[in-house]
């Protein structure tokens, strides 16, 4: 995926694959990749101001393929959502280098349900799942390691038991901070249905592109004396792999559930609270959410 001091140039034009040359002082993309691997690759212009990112492949030893487009600078506008190839003109530079989407390349998937695309697991849990009851108002936070770039459409969780008449949960994605604390709302569904069992889908209002990295999950379930009882993540086997966020290492570590309680409704906040949310260890188990890729 990622090779040492590779720098060629291209004189192709337009949106295409390249036809790559030389540049004295620098080992080419033929060094080091054999036909049909793929790596990491990046575009700079003339001036050696940043183009295009992505993955990309040789055909033969000078024919770059840009396979995968993940990130484009054009006209002073940086988009990582469904970024479609530049159109080169000049000369433009080639070099391999690691970006947002490359960082990681393996992201545990699942087809979950027949027609609706990938869906996510945490690259940080086990697969073995249990069942937890949620509380009503109570909005659970759970880390998450996002292992490979994505856009991300929809987040699910199963219902296995039904609440009460016209109880609600909502799923959400938030950011995390430097110091590791749940940070924004990045994105949340709307009300979904939990007075019914089965797998809960609940769309974004629009794809979110996802760097690689650590961020949290959460739901929030609407005040019902029945509450909903979901898929979780069983506390045994569900160590957080490679040292969490807040450095929890791995190894019979149980999952920690941050616990916020003051929610006046099953709408998620914008940001988590500093102060009001407590950190619990060793709860039996987390809520399953997944992720549904675009």
């Amino acid at each position: 995926m990622l090779g040492n001091g590779i720098k060629q140039t291209t004189s192709t034009t337009g949106t295409g694959s390249l036809t790559v040359a030389a540049v004295t002082g620098y080992p080419t993309l033929a060094a080091a990749f054999a036909v049909g691997q793929p790596f990491a690759y990046a575009l700079l212009d003339a001036t050696g101001l940043f183009l295009e990112a992505g993955i990309g492949y040789l055909s033969d030893a000078t024919t770059l393929v840009r396979a995968r487009v993940s990130a484009t600078f054009l006209g002073g506008v940086y988009s990582i959502s469904a970024p479609t190839a530049v159109s080169l003109t000049g000369t433009t530079t080639v070099i391999c280098t690691p970006h947002a989407a490359t960082l990681e390349s393996m992201l545990p998937t699942v087809d979950g349900v027949s027609g609706i695309g990938r869906w996510l697991y945490p690259a940080n849990r086990t697969m073995n799942t249990a069942t937890v009851s949620l509380t009503g108002l109570r909005c659970l936070y759970t880390s998450y390691l996002f292992r490979s770039g994505a856009r991300v459409s929809q987040l699910m969780c199963n219902v296995t038991v039904q609440g009460g008449a016209g109880a609600v949960i909502r799923l959400g994605i938030y950011s995390i901070r430097a110091d590791g604390y749940i940070g924004d709302l990045l994105a949340t569904t709307g009300d979904l249905a939990a007075d019914s069992t089965g797998m809960k889908i609940g769309p974004l209002a629009a794809p979110l592109p996802l760097p690689p990295g650590w961020y949290y999950v959460a739901i929030v379930s609407s005040a019902n004396a029945t509450q909903p009882v979901v898929t979780a993540w069983a506390s045994a086997l569900a160590s957080v792999l490679g040292g969490g966020p807040l450095g929890f290492a791995a190894g019979g570590v149980t999952p920690i559930e941050y616990r916020h309680e003051t929610l006046a409704s099953a709408v998620l906040p914008a940001s988590a609270s500093t102060t009001t949310t407590a950190v619990t260890v060793g709860t039996a188990h987390v809520p399953a959410i997944y992720l549904g890729a675009a």
